[in-house]
């Protein structure tokens, strides 16, 4: 039980804090950083469907013998 409260201590090696350098930058920074990291997750989802229809072209003409 000690072993998994240390791992959610203040002492942790991860931290409850932004990066360091995106910290001392400033909150502009960091919302900057939230933004682009937004937009990378929007521009994967706005793939899934095209990807979607290559898989299914692949499985209908890959002979599975």
């Amino acid at each position: 039980m000690e072993f998994i409260e240390s791992l959610f201590s203040s002492t942790s090696l991860v931290r409850n804090t932004r990066y360091d350098a995106t910290a001392a930058a400033g909150d502009g920074v960091g919302n900057l950083h939230i933004a682009l990291n937004g937009l990378n997750v929007l521009l994967f989802i706005w793939q899934i469907p095209t990807g979607i229809k290559i898989v299914f072209k692949v499985f209908e003409f890959a002979n599975w013998h």
